[in-house]
């Protein structure tokens, strides 16, 4: 990593300075907290106006040990031997005509570091330096301390330009971060990072080095991700905390309260730590206090959140259970939540009080603290709070991927449980661990009728019946899982969770069988009832959100899906919440897929995979793998897409098969991208075969218009006029228009189905089918309309990712091709790539007589001689 990596993101101030000196200002003065990158913006800056100016460039630095020396910074700069003036105006006047002379003979540029360390006598020295204009000053002092008056008059009378520099935004330490380590970083990590240092340059980058060499900062599957924490890091611990025990013991004790109670009201903090401590703690910059939920009291923060951090590594297990005692016994619940103030008690060595703790449980499992709610159940079970801590303990096990613990524990509390809903609630965890923890779909679906049976008209059966309809679903029988899901939600005898539960089967299973414009009207109430039981079945909560993503995208509305999944993943990144980051990345992933825009959604599912590589409670790994192999392929990285497909083939699980139609698809795409034309076309007719078995027929349409896509237009046009009634919304008709168009050749259409394409958020769709437009105008005579209907696709490409499909590639490589027929472009192509002659004829089954006698007359058509001409009109040299 690069030591100037602490000047990302600092262009505009860097634009700011330079303005100042341009302007005639005698100096500038850069003032920031420590670690921000005063120090560092100030030397380049100073450095660049010296080299532009041709200015000598000379530093001093305020430090304490040299305030109580007048004069002392200024040692090296002054003259050597003899004795100075008296003090005051004489030494003054002395000291100005021997910086004059270092300035001799281009003039001087006077860098001061921490100027508010500065003795009297250096302030005013400064202050008269940049008041004359002997020198142009580059200053940075420090915020939240006491600055000199000399010093400060300095912009106060306008001899200089003060900025204040600010920690770097979110995006600046994403950016950042990537430059440093060479690769993308998960959005999630670079969030916690960005939170934990507050955007300071210099934490960021001790903290960054540091876990690079502990492996808390890894990288998989080409993304970063980190582990998070400070501990074991000394260089970082002793920045932050150089200035902590300013204050003094009292200040201390304050801010090791604050460092573990945090956030606390006033009135709570008041009442832990003495207001004396606190206010001298506000002074110096420790502590800060923001506007509450409560509009009559304020809440008390550490000023850094890298200072709570550090304070809570260096207590230790003693410190630790006294500072938690302290909070534990002196406040309650009306100035704390649940769960800090059963942690509290926890880490305090206190008696646990059984239901405390099983509430401080649940809450942990909502906030995705699934370490500490595994913690605060077991304190719960040993303290007698029986089969629901046993529910929590399990859950807690499931989502840290321990699934066996989870389906023994499950197992032997659903042996012992009486109550409806805890059994219910055992099941469900039971059979989650069985089906996508160990992969035994049998013995999970057998379990849960085996409760359902024992349920008998209990409302809560309806949760564990679909919960056994989703496991249907995901098994590939969405019909048959729509129809339970139906049953559930027209009877009266149902949960709201199980009402919830159905919900998210009902949306996915219409979607998946062509009812996507059903699923969705379905979604108000849906994800209504997601959010208020957010916090009871998180899980279920998920599912709705699948559930309507699926059915954006599979009625045609890309755009909006895109919305609806980058709003999921945005706020997941946010709260910090692992347990469906890599789901969410993944759908972000799938709707940019489906909306055209190849290279960012290879990215993201880049990022999803890595996610789903660290937790995948939903086995989605092998889909997010395939649909990244998809993305790969479109952007013609055939190797890799390759690797990609046989990773996403490894990774299939046993019982899941909701997801094989995008495996299929991705492969014909793979296949394109070698130039198998012949060979993709047959395996989108395979797709479509499986997706009519998997009862999906808006994915059988999607692999039908793929053939369109790759040159059989007419079988396309026909097999998609059969769909058109058995698949709501405008996904099958736009499919149909543009099959149509291509098979008659129709470049008006062409066009009109571009804008439809486009007008719904499927861009790459609307740039190929403006290609094709392109060319049929071409062939018609219309060379005006072809121009045009060309540069609306080279208009779409950039937002695409350039990616390369047949109509984009025979658009780029010019009209010529359009004389090649669809045999001979594939061999074009392949021959374009270095494939031999009897390479090409075993891949098309021809003979090689056959392969030669095509290339004769594809160098004829397009007046090229060699395979090197070929490769320069495919572009791939």
């Amino acid at each position: 990593m690069r030591d100037e990596w602490a000047l990302a993101g600092r262009d505009e101030e860097l634009a700011v300075l330079r303005a100042a000196h341009d302007s005639g200002h005698r100096g500038v003065v850069i003032a920031g907290e420590p670690g921000v990158g005063k120090t560092r913006l100030a030397s380049r800056f100073a450095d660049d106006i010296g080299r532009a100016d041709d200015c000598t460039v000379r530093w001093i630095s305020g430090t304490l040990s040299l305030n109580p020396i007048a004069l002392g910074p200024f040692a090296a700069l002054l003259p050597y031997g003899g004795e100075p003036p008296s003090a005051g105006f004489h030494s003054l006047r002395w000291a100005l005509k021997a910086l004059a002379d270092v300035a001799e003979p281009n003039g001087l540029v006077l860098g001061v570091d921490d100027a508010q360390w500065l003795d009297e006598t250096s302030a005013a020295l400064v202050q008269q330096v940049a008041a004359a204009g002997s020198a142009f000053v580059v200053m940075t002092c420090r915020t939240g301390v006491a600055i000199p008056e000399a010093v400060q008059s300095i912009w106060r009378n306008g001899h200089a330009e003060r900025i204040e520099l600010q920690p770097l935004s979110e995006p600046d330490v994403a950016a950042l971060l990537v430059g440093a380590l060479g690769g993308p970083i998960d959005a999630a990590s670079g969030h916690r990072l960005w939170r934990v240092t507050g955007g300071n340059p210099l934490y960021l980058r001790e903290l960054v080095r540091h876990d690079i060499g502990s492996g808390a900062l890894y990288e998989r599957g080409g993304v970063w991700m980190w582990s998070g924490g400070i501990a074991g890091n000394a260089r970082l611990t002793e920045l932050v905390t150089s200035h902590l025990d300013e204050g003094g013991a009292p200040v201390r004790e304050a801010l090791e309260l604050l460092a573990v109670g945090e956030p606390l009201t006033e009135t709570a903090l008041g009442a832990v730590a003495s207001w004396g401590a606190i206010e001298e703690a506000e002074r110096l910059g420790l502590i800060e206090f923001r506007p509450s939920q409560s509009a009559s009291e304020r809440s008390a923060r550490l000023a850094h959140p890298l200072y709570a951090e550090a304070i809570r590594a260096s207590l230790g297990v003693a410190g630790l259970r006294r500072v938690s005692r302290t909070l534990a016994d002196r406040l309650g619940p009306s100035e704390s939540d649940v769960l800090r103030l059963a942690k509290w008690r926890l880490d305090s060595g206190a008696p646990a009080d059984p239901s405390e703790m099983r509430a401080a449980a649940r809450r942990a499992i909502v906030v995705s603290d699934h370490r500490l709610a595994e913690r605060l159940a077991r304190a719960a079970l040993s303290g007698g709070g029986g089969g629901r801590a046993m529910n929590d303990l399990a859950e807690a096990l499931y989502w840290q991927g321990r699934y066996a613990e989870c389906e023994v524990l499950a197992n032997d509390a659903l042996a012992e449980a009486v109550d409806p809903s805890e059994r219910a609630d055992l099941a469900i965890l039971r059979s989650s661990a069985q089906f996508f923890g160990l992969g035994q779909p049998a013995e999970a679906v057998q379990g849960l009728r085996a409760v359902e049976d024992s349920l008998g008209d209990e409302p809560h059966r309806s949760e564990v019946a679909m919960h056994r309809a989703s496991i249907q679903m995901l098994s590939g029988h969405p019909r048959t899982a729509g129809r339970e899901a139906q049953e559930v939600l027209t009877a009266n005898r149902s949960t709201e969770a199980g009402r919830l539960r159905a919900c998210g089967v009902a949306m996915t299973a219409w979607a998946l069988t062509g009812e996507a414009d059903r699923a969705l009207e379905l979604s108000g109430e849906a994800l209504g009832l997601a959010l208020q039981l957010a916090e009871t079945v998180p899980a279920a909560a998920g599912g709705v959100t699948v559930g309507n993503s699926l059915a954006l995208w599979l009625s045609g509305r890309p755009r909006e899906a895109e919305e609806f999944t980058e709003l999921l993943y945005r706020a997941s990144v946010e709260r910090e919440a692992d347990d469906f980051r890599g789901v969410w990345a993944f759908l972000r992933g799938r709707a940019a897929l489906e909306a055209g825009r190849v290279r960012a959604a290879a990215s993201f599912l880049q990022e999803a995979v890595a996610a789903l590589s660290e937790l995948d409670p939903g086995r989605l790994l092998s889909w997010a793998l395939a649909c990244q192999a998809h993305a790969l392929a479109l952007l013609g990285d055939s190797l890799t897409a390759a690797g990609v497909l046989a990773e996403a083939e490894e990774a299939r699980f046993p019982g899941m098969r909701i997801y094989e139609t995008d495996v299929a698809l991705a492969t014909t795409w793979v296949r394109v991208s070698s130039g198998a034309l012949t060979d993709a076309r047959a395996q989108s007719r395979v797709a479509a075969e499986l997706a009519q078995e998997l009862e999906q027929p808006a994915a059988r349409a999607i692999a039908i218009h793929d053939m369109a896509r790759l040159g059989d237009a007419e079988g396309s046009a026909v097999a998609l006029a059969d769909l058109v009634g058995s698949s709501e919304g405008r996904l099958v008709p736009r499919f149909l228009a543009h099959a149509a168009a291509l098979a008659d050749d129709d470049a008006d259409a062409l066009a009109t189905a571009a804008r439809e394409f486009e007008n719904a958020g499927s861009l790459l769709l609307a740039a190929e089918a403006f290609a094709e437009a392109a060319a049929a105008f071409s062939r018609a005579g219309k060379q005006a309309s072809s121009l045009e209907a060309r540069s609306e696709s080279d208009r779409l490409a950039p937002a695409c990712g350039h990616p390369r499909t047949p109509s984009l590639v025979s658009q780029r490589a010019g009209p010529d091709l359009a004389w090649l027929t669809a045999r001979e472009r594939e061999v074009a192509e392949l021959a374009a790539r270095g494939e031999t002659r009897q390479a090409i004829a075993d891949r098309l089954f021809l003979s090689e007589r056959t392969v030669g006698n095509h290339l004769t007359h594809i160098y004829s058509k397009l007046g090229l001689e060699t395979r090197e001409d070929l490769a320069r009109l495919f572009s791939l040299t």
